[in-house]
């Protein structure tokens, strides 16, 4: 094959990459956009890609993400596309940007985690994505004050985790995720991104719990819908504590998992869970049940007082461990500190229920 034969080969391989690029982004060869996405609604440039408007956004993203917009942009991921369109169309405006993942409620995505962390890597000025734009995870209308908050106290932290493609991802799968074994399901998924996201997690909690609504958006009250399990079986790890100060894990604490009809536990479901020297009881859940929460756990060891754990949401991840950990107390301090919660004295002889209940971020409510 001659020189001029390749070099033609070679430049029209070129050609056609760039047109592909510029097509998959919503350009037409004129430089204009395939359809106005200003206002979110894509119509019909799904099949083009990315729809993204005239600016220099879309003339970084062209240029310097084109590999991860053809990917998000491609008619395998059209749920893709349209989050992405609409936050790349928000010009950083970070209620505009939540809002948009509101509206595309689309789970985990392959392919967007990539687009984002290019876009806040490569894009961050063209895009105006203040402190990377991770913030497209908070309420829409604590988005602002949210902003404004991480801006000032933890935009590095942001930053760290929306440069991070596999944060990102860890960041978008659990946000889709309505029960705690789910979650935690995420972070075995996505471990690459675990450090950059407990960062983030532990700056917004120092500083902005209250600015970005942390724990405190009840938006889902009334359309939950509960995950189906993902295996005829699950394995469940509980991790047992003590309630006191250094808050040491228990072992050598009985665990029993038990069906929610039995409510003495009389046949258990597995009788056989004994904390190890880490607080971790390993139980299984042989017989899966959708859509109900169905079991509870019975935790008894000889000094301290006997506890029972109810999740309330059905088990639905293969391996489930709990984050919530049941904090038991010692009984020597038992009486102390129901004292100290303002209860009456415990009366000898009979048993006492304390009930807590707590919001899906762990903090009382």
């Amino acid at each position: 094959m001659g020189g001029g034969l390749k070099l033609m080969i070679a430049m029209g391989t070129v050609g056609l990459v760039a047109v592909a690029c510029r097509q998959i982004v919503g350009i037409h060869d004129d430089g204009s956009p395939l359809v106005d996405a200003s206002d979110g609604d894509l119509g019909g440039a799904l099949a083009y890609g990315l729809a993204l408007a005239p600016g220099s956004c879309r003339a970084c993203i062209e240029s310097r993400c084109c590999s991860e917009a053809q990917r998000c942009g491609s008619s395998k991921e059209p749920a893709c596309s349209a989050l992405a369109t609409c936050e790349l169309a928000c010009n950083g405006d970070a209620r505009c940007r939540s809002q948009c993942t509101v509206d595309h409620a689309i789970g985990p995505v392959s392919s967007l985690p990539a687009l984002e962390a290019c876009a806040a890597t490569s894009c961050e000025n063209e895009c105006n994505l203040q402190c990377g734009g991770s913030l497209a995870y908070i309420p829409p209308n604590a988005a602002d004050k949210c902003q404004q908050c991480a801006t000032v106290n933890s935009c590095s932290e942001f930053q760290a985790c929306s440069n991070d493609a596999a944060c990102l991802a860890l960041y978008r799968c659990r946000y889709a995720c309505v029960t705690p074994d789910c979650a935690t399901a995420c972070d075995s998924a996505n471990d690459a991104g675990i450090a950059a996201f407990n960062a983030l997690a532990s700056a917004g909690l120092s500083h902005c719990v209250q600015d970005c609504q942390l724990g405190d958006d009840f938006a889902c009250i009334g359309h939950v819908t509960w995950p189906f399990a993902k295996a005829s079986a699950i394995d469940i790890t509980l991790h047992v504590r003590n309630y006191s100060p250094p808050y040491a894990p228990v072992s050598g604490a009985n665990v029993k998992l038990c069906a929610a009809s039995d409510t003495g536990c009389v046949t258990p479901l597995d009788a056989n869970g004994v904390t190890d020297a880490n607080g971790d009881a390993h139980l299984r859940l042989a017989k899966v049940v959708d859509l109900a929460p169905q079991v509870f756990f019975d935790v008894d060891s000889p000094t301290f007082t006997p506890h029972r754990f109810y999740p309330g949401f059905p088990f639905s991840a293969p391996n489930a461990r709990l984050i919530q950990e049941v904090a038991i107390l010692d009984k020597a301090l038992y009486a102390s500190v129901w004292t100290q919660a303002g209860f009456p004295a415990p009366i000898a002889g009979r048993g006492h229920i304390v009930i807590e209940a707590a919001l899906f971020s762990q903090r009382s409510a």
